[in-house]
């Protein structure tokens, strides 16, 4: 699965979740004010509605000819003018006819924005006269002329609108008609409109904003957490004697703090290992030069048997294997301590290459071509420690190329430094094993062991008087083709 760096960053995936927290709360919001600013503007059109109906409410109560009064003596003229009947010889209804006192309640800011209508408990509208609008809601109808007052909101094409229901009673308690009130909501829905707008504008802003103040605020969160990397970028094996700066009271003070400890019983620790390495390396000199005297004491006699002879070179040989341990734990102690007394000074490379090449070639196996043998080149360097240096490196060459292959020795000057290389034609060492070749003790594979004679140590031994020259050792390898080490040394700086 392909990863980005940039996306890797606590810095930024904390802005990020908080971003994305804050879009939700603040989406959520936006959305409750949304809808309760919807709501509210909603609630007070049917409380203008509700204001409005009042008027028709009290006109219907007050109606006098709604009390049905006992009959009077007409007058001459309404005697003499027809009246009307309903076609069953039943009496008109009461909501039959609207009285025209209605009428006269009307204002002009009584009848806009709002649209009133009067329907008889058929659906039939009696006022205003003469109109033929259907009901905009049956249902509400229906529940409003069983004695409920309902507010419903419709669709039609100009938009919606807010409608109410409301039954009309007269004196003695009965339905006489619905009184139908109309609100334009395009007022309201331009509001929430206009919310929308504000929201969906300041709702990106105020993302950007925090998206920068957040990459700010936890920068200057993080930035002790980046001390301390940096500090414990600087503590390596060889000087664990310092500690990471503690400041405060919070959970990155108390980070530093146990790394600190971490530090301490690591140092303890190595110590203690730099100390034993010393002192076993030292007690078994005394012990290995008495078993190298008598071997070569009992060797010089002439009456030996064939067997004992042997079994006596075998012993003094394994005394010298084991004094080159010694010697070369002796020398890693000491480098570990910073004790490796090396004395610098312009060192021709030519002389020490040449010196190093005599040492190794008598050994049977590949030739070496040394490369660098004219060489001007002088380097910052202890003579007697680089020519070790070669040595191993060489004998590493030589003891893993095959007979038949080669081993190249060069040098050239790069920038102000010169870098020495040694190339081999030989089996190669493997991708995963080259991060711990120069581990002590470390071995690739059981084609490098101990009948090849190498004990482990020769490329710690390398690494560490490299270091302590202030240079560099790369090593680069391809399996079945051969290995190069890379050794960069100071300049020697001209005499004045």
């Amino acid at each position: 699965m392909r990863t980005f760096p940039f996306f890797q960053s606590v810095r930024l995936r904390l802005t990020l979740w908080n971003m994305f927290v804050l879009t939700l709360v603040l989406l959520t919001l936006g959305s409750i004010l949304r809808v309760s600013v919807e709501r509210s503007l909603i609630a007070s059109v049917d409380g203008d509605l509700t204001y409005r109906s009042v008027r028709h409410k009290r006109f219907w109560a007050m109606i006098p000819w709604m009390e049905r009064p006992a009959p009077r003596p007409a007058r001459r003229e309404e005697a003499q003018r027809p009246r009307a009947e309903d076609p069953s010889g039943k009496s008109p209804p009461i909501n039959a006819t609207i009285p025209r006192p209605l009428e006269a309640a009307q204002t002009s800011r009584w009848r806009a924005p709002v649209i009133e209508r009067i329907f008889d408990l058929n659906g039939r509208q009696t006022w205003p006269p003469g109109g033929d609008e259907d009901i905009w809601d049956r249902a509400s109808f229906d529940r409003a002329a069983a004695g409920q007052e309902v507010y419903s909101t419709v669709h039609i094409e100009d938009g919606q609108i807010r409608v109410m229901y409301a039954p009309l009673r007269i004196k003695t308690g009965q339905i006489g008609g619905i009184l139908q009130m109309a609100y334009s909501l395009s007022d309201v829905e331009r509001a929430v409109g206009n919310l929308n707008r504000i929201l969906l504008t300041l709702i990106p802003v105020a993302l950007a904003a925090v998206g920068l103040g957040g990459l700010f605020l936890t920068g200057r969160m993080l930035q002790p957490v980046r001390a301390v990397t940096q500090a414990a970028a600087r503590i390596g094996a060889e000087d664990l004697s310092q500690r990471l700066n503690v400041r405060g009271q919070d959970e990155f003070s108390v980070l530093a703090a146990t790394f600190n400890a971490m530090l301490a019983r690591l140092e303890q620790a190595f110590e203690q290992q730099r100390r034993f390495t010393a002192d076993a390396s030292h007690e078994l000199r005394t012990p290995l030069t008495v078993i190298k005297a008598n071997t070569s004491l009992a060797l010089s006699r002439e009456d030996l048997s064939t067997a004992n002879r042997k079994g006596l070179e075998q012993i003094n040989k394994a005394a010298d294997t084991m004094t080159r341990v010694v010697q070369d734990l002796l020398l890693l102690a000491r480098a570990d301590a910073g004790q490796l007394e090396i004395s610098l000074g312009p060192t021709p490379l030519a002389e020490v290459l040449e010196t190093a090449v005599l040492c190794v070639q008598p050994q049977e196996g590949a030739v070496i071509t040394n490369l660098a043998e004219n060489s001007d080149l002088a380097v910052e360097a202890n003579s007697g420690h680089l020519t070790r240096l070669f040595v191993n490196l060489l004998d590493n060459a030589i003891r893993y190329t095959p007979a038949q292959g080669s081993v190249f020795l060069s040098a050239f000057q790069e920038g102000k430094s010169v870098v020495v290389t040694v190339e081999d034609t030989g089996i190669g060492i493997p991708p995963e094993h080259l991060p711990h070749v120069c581990d002590r003790f470390y071995r690739v594979d059981e084609a490098r062991t101990r009948a090849q004679g190498g004990t482990g140590l020769g490329l710690a031994i390398c690494q560490s008087i490299v270091r302590a020259h202030g240079g560099r050792l790369v090593i680069s390898s391809v399996p079945g083709s051969g290995t190069t080490v890379r050794v960069t040394l100071r300049t020697a700086t001209p005499d004045a």
